[in-house]
């Protein structure tokens, strides 16, 4: 399932980074998320591809569970203020489970 996210503010400030959204490149917005996300407590990316194409953030991969991915989700949407989002990212809860 896609689901693309639009409700970000054009021209607002990224919260800590100093640049808008819309200056960024492609490349330069990648390195922000994987930054900002790489020092969230208790969250796993690793599963997680994130990319970006023509200043939207593309997100896939697998979660373990519902709220880790909305958790990267707010990150992304809330905190860093990239609004424009394709989340591809699948919940796992029970193949991950059963690895255990």
């Amino acid at each position: 399932m896609v689901t693309k996210i639009t409700n970000g503010k054009p021209g607002e400030s990224i919260r800590g980074v100093g640049h808008r959204a819309d200056e960024l490149s492609d490349n330069e917005m990648v390195e922000i998320v994987l930054d900002y996300l790489d020092v969230a407590e208790n969250l796993n990316v690793e599963d997680v591809d994130i990319h970006c194409e023509n200043g939207t953030v593309v997100l896939a991969g697998h979660v373990e569970t519902k709220r880790e991915h909305q958790r990267i989700l707010e990150l992304i949407e809330e905190d860093l203020g990239f609004g424009d989002v394709i989340d591809q990212i699948n919940v796992d809860e029970l193949e991950y489970r059963d690895d255990g």
